[in-house]
């Protein structure tokens, strides 16, 4: 797993005097290497920094560091059907279904790791439950189903 970023040079120094064991945020790594390409008279390169590379990390932002975080997909709500979109609602106030929360724009529903666990949404058709697989096996953990968010034609029925 990837727990950060550093910016290198050919030698392995960290760029602007930045310790080994510090790890950037993505966003901070493109600047600084963005710095680096247009100052420095070496090569430098922006290197992934995996679970395991560093033996105490230092993050440069806390939160950067949790283990508890997934990868979310926004898919437009036109890829249900009116029917499933109808049960949407009434899954996101059912109690004992607390996978999926309502929005105003649309739906969200929290994938479990197991894909079978996906599939025993009352009422949801075949396609609804195609999306949420297909989500799972590109390795997303959220969906969101948004009115604003893009088409997916192969998702579409």
């Amino acid at each position: 797993m990837i727990i950060g970023y550093q910016v290198q040079d050919t030698a392995g120094n960290n760029w602007g005097g930045r310790p080994s064991y510090e790890v950037l945020t993505e966003a901070t790594a493109t600047k600084d290497l963005l710095d680096a390409r247009s100052t420095a008279t070496a090569l430098f390169t922006m290197i992934a920094v995996l679970d395991g590379d560093i033996e105490e990390p230092i993050f440069e932002k806390e939160l950067s560091a949790s283990r508890e975080q997934y990868k979310a997909i926004a898919v437009s709500t036109g890829c249900l059907s009116d029917d499933e979109r109808k049960q949407m609602d009434v899954l996101a106030e059912d109690s004992d279904c607390n996978m999926i929360m309502g929005r105003d724009t649309g739906w969200l529903v929290k994938l479990y790791d197991e894909p079978e666990y996906n599939l025993g949404y009352e009422g949801m058709g075949d396609q609804f439950h195609a999306i949420l697989l297909a989500a799972l096996d590109a390795g997303y953990r959220l969906v969101e189903f948004d009115s604003a968010a893009d088409d997916f034609p192969l998702l579409a029925d």
